[in-house]
Formats: structure tokens, sequence, C-alpha cells
């Protein structure tokens, strides 16, 4: 199909988005100097802020923005605009010093690259300060629409910087997208340095250091706990999911009885005050008699029954490494949906997944209300469950008053919070294929006394198109402005998204895209397009966009293949879909409500007026060239169509 088709379609959905962002600019109040040490007080605009502290390096001040990026995004897709003024500022006062800092012997950035580095850091700066203003006068929607630049350059400046060194042991922490190396360390001891023996509860010591070796003194909260510890055996049939309590001296301690002797890995997930969350695997050996290993069998079909609640996972169809897996757990008891899921540390579940070899972890975090929880939820600090160690199989755990294992009293303030229920969508991104063990944990009691479930699955990961990372060869790109950076688009890097290539920069560009929901890909994808019109010179009205040529067309839609029949060709009247749709016009609806259909090829609203036969089911889309892509995927990858069913707004 022809690019300029998507073109056309996506400027139109890019137009109605301009539309509905569209916000008056602000004049920027007064601003303090700076103090020479990029540190700027507001002194003489009315409002004061808390200084920023000086960055350490030029990968600290890369690191600490992206992790003010993600709690502004997360605030913000909550509804919420608390602590955005302030995170604006720290963002742009970083941003001025990061030429300065890229300039040192140590920072890792390449002479040639010194110049973009104060290009891109001056536009951060300038839209961060712009936020900061906005922000202060408590306009969400105003706040909104002006982080977007934030984000896009915040998006520029992290491709510029150099790689993270590699992580100890080999370990890849995701955080249901990819998440910063861990620049900290964990110490691990018994207390009175005893020995660690299996069936006999030991005291565990931890000692969180930074990457001076000093010790870490403030941790943020995060899902109401400032350290969260995961601990699998070597064959991921053992699972315990703690909460250590801190010393006096400020090493933390948490009683772990280790069921058998053997190897365990613990990982610490926590987040010290200005630095971006830290995953830290740390692996110990407990003596005594060890378990014969369970093998793991791929399971992820068969639902598992805990104390009268039944746990189905969904995961879509196959999950392939490089791309966006939704997978979608469902409560039910007695054959009834569960509807009065509450939250427990903070979310409507939680879900960790650890591949069979220990090398990927990824956290995952719910989509809260149908949208992607971004802080997962786009990177954030997701997957946080309930306490207690969990063998072979499905099993509960019951917090009251803060006893049990691990567990804590539920807050007066989760009473106050919605219930959920029966299904909780997470979204995860693999980056290797492999056979991976997930645990969903959720909370089935009541407000007075927590019940949390831990049900483990497996499943398979497959190998995504050209290795694992959704490239797609031989496709025209739709776009020839980058999504992730807006400088021109490099034709040789593409993804497929939707069925259609997306051309990025540079594979600095690819990467980001890879690790972003289909959601936020949506967002950027129709924002490059509307950009890449722009300078094409192609119009943006709203009407149905041009055909391709008529032998193309009617190739398409008159010769079957794939799950598209000839039953089907006859039951679409043997015609194409722009001859059958035309002159009716095509509005799109980029925010569908819950129970609504949507397109399968743009996920925005679908429209009743535009129906097509596929495999014998009809099927409604947006426009003719969604149409026109869903037919071609129909024959082409037939294994992606999904049921109609599928298509409605969770």
């Amino acid at each position: 199909m022809k690019s300029t088709k998507h073109s056309n379609l996506f400027l139109s959905l890019a137009a109605g988005l301009a539309l509905s962002a569209a916000a008056p600019a602000l004049a920027q109040h007064g601003h303090g100097k700076d103090d020479g040490h990029g540190q700027s007080g507001h002194k003489d605009d009315g409002h004061a802020h808390g200084e920023v502290a000086k960055a350490g390096s030029f990968a600290d001040a890369v690191n600490r923005i992206a992790a003010d990026i993600k709690a502004m995004d997360t605030a913000l897709a909550g509804g919420s605009i608390s602590g955005v003024s302030d995170k604006a500022n720290a963002v742009a006062t970083l941003a001025k010093t990061l030429g300065a800092l890229s300039l040192a012997k140590d920072s890792g950035v390449p002479r040639e690259k010194v110049k973009e580095i104060n290009a891109a850091s001056k536009e951060l700066a300038e839209a961060a300060d712009n936020l900061h203003n906005i922000a202060d006068a408590g306009d969400l929607a105003k706040s909104k629409a002006a982080f977007a630049p934030v984000k896009a350059a915040a998006a520029k400046v992290a491709a510029l910087a150099p790689a993270p060194p590699a992580t100890a042991d080999g370990h890849d922490q995701g955080h249901g997208h990819e998440t910063t190396a861990p620049t900290h360390s964990v110490t691990v001891t018994a207390e009175g340095g005893k020995a660690i023996e299996a069936g006999k509860a030991a005291a565990m010591i931890f000692s969180l250091k930074d990457a001076k070796g000093e010790p870490v003194k403030d941790l943020d909260i995060v899902h109401e706990r400032p350290l969260h510890l995961l601990v699998v055996s070597k064959d991921l049939s053992w699972f315990a999911h703690e909460h250590p309590k801190r010393r006096a001296d400020g090493m933390f301690v948490q009683p772990i009885t280790f069921p058998a002797g053997g190897e365990y890995t613990l990982y610490f997930d926590f987040t010290p005050k200005g630095s971006p969350q830290q995953v830290v695997p740390v692996k110990v050996t407990a003596s005594g008699t060890p378990k014969a290993a369970v093998p793991l069998a791929v399971d992820a079909d068969k639902p598992k029954t805990i104390d009268g609640f039944t746990v189905a996972l969904d995961t879509g169809g196959a999950v392939k490494a490089g791309g966006a897996a939704h997978l979608v757990f469902t409560v039910t008891k007695d054959g009834k949906p569960v509807t009065t899921l509450r939250p427990y540390l903070g979310a409507m579940g939680h879900l960790v997944i650890i591949s069979q070899d220990g090398t990927q972890f990824v956290h995952a975090h719910p989509h809260e209300g149908g949208e992607h929880g971004e802080g997962h939820g786009a990177g954030g600090h997701d997957a946080h469950g309930g306490g207690g160690g969990h063998g072979e199989g499905a099993k509960k755990d019951e917090h009251t008053g803060g006893a049990g294992h691990g567990g804590a009293a539920p807050k007066a303030a989760d009473a106050g919070k919605g219930m959920g229920g029966p299904k909780v969508d997470f979204e995860a991104h693999f980056k290797q294929p492999g056979i991976y063990r997930a645990w969903g944990q959720f909370n089935v009691g009541t407000a007075e006394k927590e019940q949390v479930l831990t049900v483990p699955f497996t499943f398979t990961v497959e190998k995504g198109a050209a290795d694992g990372h959704g490239e797609r060869h031989g496709a025209a790109p739709a776009n020839t402005v980058c999504p992730i950076t807006a400088d021109a688009a490099d034709a040789k890097i593409t993804r497929d998204f939707k069925g259609q290539a997306v051309a990025f920069h540079d594979a600095a560009s690819a990467a980001k895209w890879d690790a972003m929901s289909d959601t936020d890909r949506m967002s950027k994808f129709v924002a490059a397009i509307a950009a890449s019109s722009a300078k094409g010179g192609h119009d943006g009205d709203d009407a149905m966009p041009a055909g391709v040529d008529a032998d193309e067309e009617r190739a398409l839609y008159l010769t079957p293949g794939g799950i598209y029949t000839e039953a089907d060709i006859r039951a679409n009247g043997s015609m194409t879909a722009s001859d059958k749709y035309r002159g009716k016009m095509a509005k799109h609806d980029m925010k569908p409500k819950t129970g609504d259909k949507i397109c399968p090829i743009t996920m925005t609203k679908a429209n009743p007026k535009f129906t097509w036969i596929i495999g014998g089911k009809t099927y409604e889309f947006c426009c003719p060239p969604c149409i026109d892509e869903y037919v071609l995927l129909a024959k082409t990858s037939p294994k992606e169509v999904l049921d109609p069913s599928e298509y409605v707004k969770k």
C-alpha cells in the first residue's frame, strides 16, 4: 500500500489531536539568576522552589532528568499536577548544566556530540521552564500540553547520552519497560555472621550503597514502601516478596526461611532520592539438603484455583520479543466474575516476571482505568505485591493488622478507592525469547482484611521479527520525520506498527520506541505523520484519503488469501472499500470510552458506517484506509487477526 494513504489518514488524526491539545501560551515570569552551579532559587518571581542539587556527572544529570520526566508523566496521566512545577524546575536547571558536564573527561560523551548535546539541552531547558510556569498556575490541561515538548526534548537528550555500563551478572532489569542499569549495590549478610541454613529463619541484613560506596540514606516511598525485595529459587519454583524494615543504623533487616539448600537470587528494588529506580540482583546460597529442581512447564492456558478463586491468564496469542505484550488476568469465584478486587500497595495488581535462565527480570504494572499505567506503567516503579514465600502452585497470603509474613494492614484510604475486576491488564516488554515464569498478585480481601493471592504462570516468549525488535523490511515508511527525535527519519531503520513501517532517525531512537506502550507509540506516530505531511505538502482535511491505484486496490480486495476468502469477497459486494464508501467522511475519535468498539488499526473509536467482513466475521473501522490494512494483514499475517470481540476499549 502506498504510504501517502497513511500520511493523509494520520494527518487527519494529528489534526484532531492538535485541536484538542491546543492552548494559548502563558507569559513566563522572571527567574532568579543561576548561582553558577546550575541551581536557581526563583526568588524574584513571587514563588520559591527548593534548591536543585548539583549533578555529580553528565550521567547523573541525565538519570535525574529521566526520573523527573517519568514522575511528571505518571502524575499528569493520573490527573494530578502535584509536584510537576518543582520537577519541571529541576529538569530545566539540570538541563542547563548538561553542556558543561558533557565536556568533563569522564563524561563518556564524544567531542563531536557536544554541539548536539548543547542544542538538545537548550531545547529541554526552555520547554521545562515553560512547563514550570504553566504548572505553577495550576492548570492541568495546559500542563499536559506543555509536558509533551518536554518529554520529546528529554528523549533527544537521552538518545545522545552514552549507553550505561552493563550490569553485574548480566542481568537486564526491565520494569514493564527498560530501566537504567543500576549504579547502586547491596551487601547481604546473615545477622551475626551466621551461615544461612535451609529450613531455619535467618535474619538477613542488607546494606545499600551508592555508586561511590557510601551508604544510601534517603529512599523514595514507592508503592507505599522504601524497599521491595523479591526472592526466587534457581529453578523459579519458589518465590517470595518482602518489605524489609530499616534499622536505626540505616541498614535493612528481613527474616527469611529458605525452604531447601541451594542458590537463590534476591532482587532489591528501591529508588534513592534524586536518582532513578534501582533493581539490584544478589545471589546467596543456603546450606542443607537441596530440593530436586522442578522443570518449568508452560501452563499459561491453564487457570489456577486458590482458596475458591480461579485466575486465568490471557496472553492475547503468541508473546514475542521486541514488542509490547498484554497479559490479562481474569479472577472469578464459583464461575462468577470477581468485581471486588481491592488496591494493594497502590495498585490493582502486581506482576513479576523472570526468565528461566534468570537473566531477564521484568516488572509490570496494570493499566489503571483502561489506560496505560505510565510509570508502568511506563517506566515507574511497578509490580510490588504481598509478602510471603510461595512454592510450586498458587498460594494465598492473609495480612491483618500488620501481622503475617511481610504484610501490612490495609490503609483506610484504600477502602475509599474504587474496587475493580474481574480483569487486570498488564503490559510488559521482553528483550529476549525464552521461557518465563510470572507471578501475579491480587487482593481479594475486604476493606478490613487483605487477602493477597499469588498466582504463578509459565509461558514462552517467541523470537520477534528481525531479531526481536519488530523491524519491517520492504515496505516504504509512512513518515519522513522521526517520531522520537523529530529529526529526519532514515528509511533503513524501521519498526512495524499496526501493519505500517515507521522510520527512525537512528538506532537509539528505534530502541526508545521499542520500550514505549502502544498508546504512546500512537501519539508519537500521529505527530510524526503530521510533521512529515507538513513538510511534504500533504493536505490535512478529514475527508477520505486518496486511494492507491485501481489495479493494486482491486488485487487486494478481489483476490482471496490467508483467511480472506471468496465468500468474504462476495459478502462485501465484490468491490473495494473506497468504492463502497466513496463520499463518506471519516471522523476520528481519539478518546474511545470503556466498552466502545475500536478500530483494529488505529485503536481509535470505530465508526459503524465502515464495516468489512473478513473470515466470515464483521469488523468495524474508523475509515476505509484502515480496512485496506486489515485486509492486507488477513492475507499476509492471518495469525495477527483477532476476533472482532477483542476490539473493544477496556
